[in-house]
């Protein structure tokens, strides 16, 4: 009893630590949803595409080679000057759990696996590998409806990003940019709350996220970050075994960019808003989730990469608790103790 206190109360603790990746980390729509209170094990994909300012061609997927065209200043002999034909692409295929040890406390697990890529001219530069393990945990505040027909539900959690992937991968001899590592070597510390409001087949979901970054060994940092995500959504029975969400849906990013001995470098910085929209789809057990934005407002400075595209794409099994870890009696008896 004494072993699943202390466990209980280090939960306690990370729920309760406030407001980090949006809904990339804890789903888009925590409150109104089919098997919305039942653990899970999902597969995601997630890409994110930058291109310089004179790029031409295809800029959503400029790497596909067959859609990318020449440019005013780049000649047929491979001139780059004004950084024309650069582009940064960052690829994410992710294994992700959650399982609840309460009906109000969970428990999320992140494995990436990173396929990074950047051009300068001709040359295209390519860096794949396992990426930094994420744990992390939730706890609901309020989740309640009104005459069956208003419902809200509040979450808060924190987490922990482990240093587990590669930082000293290199290209032509030389370390790469820690942009381009699939790791980052630091630990960091995740924050994030949660709102969903919904009326009838009606929704909306309100996140807020912050990022606390640590240095590495190179004496590097990514900068702390903030994003939020909201978006507005339906929610429509098909049949008894098929429910369809479609959304519209708003991002916005915040980070100075990355230091390298406390010095910033410049042109890391990002600070943009993303509209876009998605949709859910629920078959029994199963859910199948897409969604796409595109930048509407961003700060760069003349030479700086832009935001083009940033898609998501997931596929979720859900499967109810046989039992859970914690039982409601055992919460209150160890509240109760407490004080």
């Amino acid at each position: 009893m004494k072993s699943r206190k202390l466990i209980l109360i280090l939960f306690i603790f990370l729920g309760f630590s406030i407001s980090t990746q949006a809904c990339d980390m804890c789903g888009c729509y925590m409150g109104i949803l089919p098997r919305e209170n039942e653990s899970s094990i999902a597969v995601f994909y997630r890409y994110r595409a930058f291109t310089s300012q004179s790029y031409k061609g295809n800029s959503w997927f400029p790497d596909n080679g067959i859609a990318r065209t020449q440019h005013n200043t780049h000649s047929t002999s491979g001139d780059t000057s004004n950084y024309s034909n650069s582009f940064e692409i960052y690829r994410v295929a992710e294994l992700r759990g959650m399982y609840y040890i309460h009906p109000k406390i969970d428990v999320n697990i992140i494995l990436p696996y990173l396929m990074n890529s950047d051009a300068d001219g001709t040359i295209t530069n390519r860096i794949q590998g396992m990426g930094d393990l994420t744990i992390f945990s939730s706890y609901k505040l309020l989740n309640n409806s009104i005459a069956n027909l208003v419902r809200q539900r509040m979450q808060l959690g924190a987490g922990l990003k482990l240093p587990l992937g590669e930082i000293n991968q290199r290209i032509d001899g030389k370390r790469a940019s820690l942009l381009m590592q699939s790791g980052t070597g630091s630990t960091d510390l995740l924050f994030y709350g949660s709102y969903t409001l919904g009326y009838r087949n009606f929704g909306t979901i309100f996140n807020l996220n912050y990022k606390i970054n640590g240095n590495n060994s190179y004496h590097e940092k990514i900068a702390n970050s903030f994003t939020s995500f909201s978006s507005v959504f339906y929610k429509c029975d098909l049949n008894s075994n098929v429910t369809m969400l479609p959304n519209f849906q708003l991002y916005y990013e915040n980070s100075k960019g990355l230091f390298i001995n406390e010095i910033l470098q410049e042109g890391t910085t990002m600070k943009v808003w993303m509209l876009g929209g998605g949709l859910d789809l629920h078959y029994k057990q199963f859910s199948v989730s897409g969604s796409m934005q595109l930048p509407i407002a961003e700060k760069l400075l003349a030479y700086q990469p832009k935001s083009t595209i940033r898609t998501i794409f997931s596929i979720t099994w859900h499967f109810a608790n046989s039992k859970y870890l914690f039982s409601s009696k055992e919460i209150d008896d160890d509240l109760k103790g407490s004080n």
